[in-house]
Order: structure tokens, then sequence, then C-alpha cells
């Protein structure tokens, strides 16, 4: 496209582009506030509704732009703010001059500024700035943006202590490795602690132990979480004294990880327990305490089950050949075979997907056989752009129950938020295809297609399950709204006290001690 432009070219070609991507992220937002605004003038007795009409909005935003309703509520939260508080700097926006990332600083440096005459200084002083500072990178914009606020608003300003009142742990995504990124902030009295126990359950394993004094510690951690304050040794010696510890890794959580037939047999051969019979992709999941290498035959269910603990498998067929082998946990990524064949080592029992028998639960609740095919199925919530994982999510009737079977070709996993949205908003609909697909449609008519998780990383599975043919349902009662959980303060009030609260912090509060 560009091999005939010079040097000096190519790079009024990146600037110009870069203008026009920031223009047209500037006018996403000025529609994604007007959307806003249409939705809670029409929703005001949606207020202090658990899911409110600007959940609502989210919901319609995160389909279209195919991201999770914690980032849409976000880009509202900015788009109401270039509008109806920075008008000077968005038409910066508007022209290009402003970075849609200069934007998201701007909104969260300024979120404790709470009086209307503070920001419209503030917007009038930044607009007449933003030129003259030239180049910035994003930390020197940051500085410079906070002396502004302190000129002019001083409580508003972000402050040091933020990070001690704002501590947290975080797991990070998975990067194919097998392994993930975790990091935090805690207190210094706790990291002293934590760092004590860890470095010594990593020094308590005998000089025979395989791994390295860095992979200790990240197992010393893991094992910490799962309730126990015991490293085992991994050296193999019947004799080691260091074995007869418990790191309850194994034993205290239950995970599961897919899989398929040719991964699991090339695991259970590297791990000493053999190859499976069972046909079809599996789970891995349990308690990690024993391996069930036998075909488990139940009148209840459409196909053949097999158990192999922490990696289950869908039943699909045999993958040909030409089949790469594939294990994942659910929400944290690929587990390389060397781990997998690790984990059976260690006591990982492996099972098939079972198939619900074709005939309905009885009752509203879904069986607990049904409810672990459903989130195995789906693996997140089915709403569009969602990614909660289905572990946390709720079994959902698409046809609402008791028009709707309980059945697993009518059931599906949506978040708390996504499913009062869909419950309780009106426009929104659904259809579930016997292969679990979802076709979801809006209230402006527009419609989005979801697959189950699961026959996105194995296209073959086999996991139709046809649901018996609702009744046609009532249509909806013009009162559903008395019934949507109620909040205990509106949107504006909980954002009201959690400025003042900050505000008054950064006033009054010392300096945290260093730790």
């Amino acid at each position: 496209m560009f091999e005939d432009l010079s040097a000096a070219a190519l790079v009024d070609a990146i600037t110009a582009r870069a203008r026009a991507s920031a223009s047209a992220d500037a006018e996403r937002y000025a529609a994604i506030a007007e959307l806003a605004r249409r939705r809670l003038r029409d929703g005001v007795e949606l207020e202090d509704a658990a899911a409110d009409a600007v959940d609502g909005a989210a919901a319609e935003i995160g389909a279209a732009l195919n991201i999770g309703h914690g980032r849409a509520l976000g880009e509202i939260d900015i788009a109401t703010m270039l509008r109806d508080t920075f008008p000077r700097v968005n038409a910066l926006f508007l022209q290009g001059v402003v970075t849609g990332r200069r934007v998201w600083i701007l909104a969260k440096r300024t979120d404790l500024v709470a009086d209307p005459d503070a920001l419209a200084q503030l917007d009038r002083v930044l607009a007449d700035r933003i030129l003259g500072w030239g180049p910035l990178s994003e930390w020197k914009f940051e500085q410079l943006l906070d002396a502004e606020i302190a000129r002019i608003d001083p409580a508003a300003v972000h402050r040091v202590r933020e990070q001690v009142r704002d501590r947290d742990f975080v797991v990070g995504r998975h990067d194919g490795s097998g392994t993930v990124p975790y990091w935090g902030r805690m207190a210094g009295p706790d990291a002293a602690i934590a760092v004590t126990q860890i470095r010594r359950m990593a020094r308590s394993v005998c000089p025979d132990d395989p791994r390295t004094l860095k992979q200790r510690r990240g197992d010393a951690h893991a094992a910490l979480i799962a309730g126990s304050t015991v490293l085992a040794c991994r050296c193999g010696n019947p004799d080691c004294p260091a074995t007869e510890g418990d790191d309850a890794a194994a034993s205290r959580v239950s995970i599961h990880v897919i899989t398929d037939r040719a991964t699991l047999d090339t695991a259970l051969s590297a791990s000493g327990a053999g190859e499976s019979d069972l046909h079809g992709p599996r789970t891995v999941e349990g308690e990690l305490d024993e391996i069930i290498d036998e075909v488990e035959e139940d009148a209840q269910y459409e196909a053949d089950t097999r158990t192999d603990d922490h990696v289950e498998e869908p039943p699909v067929p045999d993958p040909g050949p030409e089949s790469r082998p594939l294990a994942i946990i659910p929400g944290h990524g690929v587990v390389p075979p060397p781990l997998l064949a690790d984990l059976i080592a260690r006591g990982s029992r492996a099972r098939a997907i079972r198939i619900p028998k074709a005939d309905p639960d009885t009752g509203y609740r879904p069986s607990a056989a049904t409810d672990h095919f459903v989130r195995l199925r789906d693996l997140t919530c089915r709403a569009p752009g969602c990614d909660r994982l289905a572990e946390f999510t709720d079994i959902d009737h698409t046809v609402p129950y008791p028009a709707g079977p309980t059945h697993a070709g009518g059931l599906k996993c949506d978040c708390r938020k996504h499913h009062l949205i869909k419950t309780f908003h009106a426009g929104w609909s659904e259809v579930q295809l016997p292969d679990g697909t979802v076709i979801t449609t809006t209230p402006t008519g527009h419609t989005y297609t979801t697959k189950p998780g699961i026959t996105l990383l194995f296209p073959d599975a086999d996991i139709t399950t046809p649901a018996p043919r609702p009744t046609r349902p009532p249509p909806p009662s013009p009162y559903r709204s008395m019934m949507m959980p109620r909040r205990k303060r509106t949107r504006a009030q909980a954002k009201a006290q959690r400025i003042k609260a900050e505000r008054a912090k950064n006033l009054h509060d010392e300096e945290p001690p260093p730790f």
C-alpha cells in the first residue's frame, strides 16, 4: 500500500492515520454518550435497580463492541465526561489532537473533582495548555495533569496513600506458556509474613528436589493459597522425610482441564498411567486423588462416560491424525502436554463430559449433572462480549420457566448482571439452538450470535442436546421491573459517597507509614 512513498511521506501517513483514529474514537464516544442519555431518560424507574438503565446501555455497548460489562461501563463514564464535563478538550479529541489514551488518563485523574466550577475551569485550562505542552509521554502528561488539578482543587489529587487503600491481588491472563503472571499489593507487615513463610516452605524440601528455588517459591505460594503450610518434596526418594507432608494443592481445590482424546492418551502414557479407552474430549478435574481409567455406563446419559479427574473432554469423535493436541484450563489458558502428564501423575482423574438425558429435569433448578454439563459446555457467560467464567454465573432458562423446560438444550450460563438485564429490561430476546448456539437480539433490533466455549476450542465436539419444544410463554407483565432486586443506593449516590470519602482522606488523613 505504501511501497512507493518516501520515508518522510510514511511518517506523514502514520501521523495522519493516528489523528484520524483519534477523531474516530471521539465520534464513537459521542455516540455512546447519546445512547446512554436516551437509556437513562427512558429508564427512570430503574434508577435503584440492581441492573439499572446504565447497565442496560452497557450491555448494548458491550455487545456492539464485543467487550465485557465493566469495560462498557467505563466507556460510558468516559463518553459522558467528555460530553458534559470537558467539552473543550472533547473538541480537541474530535480534531485528533488528543488521543484516546490521554482521554482515559484524564478520566482517571479527575474523577475526584466534584465542583462543577472547578471542572469547568479545568476544561478551559487544559484545552489552552494541551497544545502548548507539545509531545509528552503518558507519565509526563499525568504529572502535568495532576499539577493543574492541585492548583484548582487540591483535595481531588490522587495521593500516594491510595496504594495502601487499594491493595489487591490480581491473576493475569495466560500467555500460552502454561503459566500465568500474578501480582498484587499488600500491607508491609503482611508482605513480611508472606515472604518469610514462602521462603521457609521453599527451603523445607530435601536437596534432591528437582525444582529450582524460584520454582519452589511459586509452588509454595500455590500451596498457601490452597490452604497448606507444607511444600511436599518431589525428589521421589521413598525415605525422604519431606515427602510426608501434604501441600494441599491436590486435595483442597478442584479444577477442570479440558482436552481431547489424543492429548489425554499422550499425557496418560507419559505419566505411566497407560492409554485411555474413552471416546471424545474429556475433562481432568476433581480432587487429584486417583486415576480412573474405566468406562462408566449410565442409562440416564446418551453417551458413554468416563472419568479422569482434572481433565474433562467433550464427547466428540476421535480427532484425526492431523489434529494438534490441546488441553486448557477455562479462563487460565493452555496446559502444555508435560504439565498435563504431571497433573495426572500426581493424582488427577479424567472423565468424559456426559451428555444429559433427553427428558428435562423436574422443577426450576437443574440437576447437578445438567448444571455441570451446561457450565462445561459454555465455559463463560453467553452474553456477547462477556467473559465471566461459567463457575461464577447463573444457569438461566433461555425461554422463561415454566414455559421453557429445565433441559440443557434450553439452559445457558449468564452472569448475574446480564441475567437481570435479559429478564427485566424491555427489548431483549434470545433463541437457543440444540448445539448451544445463542442468538441474542438487543432493544435496537441488532442480533449477536455466540457459540459455546467448548465448541470454539474443539470444533468437532458433538454436544447437541435438543430440548423439548417449549410452550408459548405468557406475555411479559408491565410490572416486571417491580420484581427487580434493588440497590441500597443509586449509582449516583454511591459515586457521590465514594468521592466524598476519598476527598476527605486526601484532606485529612496522615500519610501511611513506610513499610
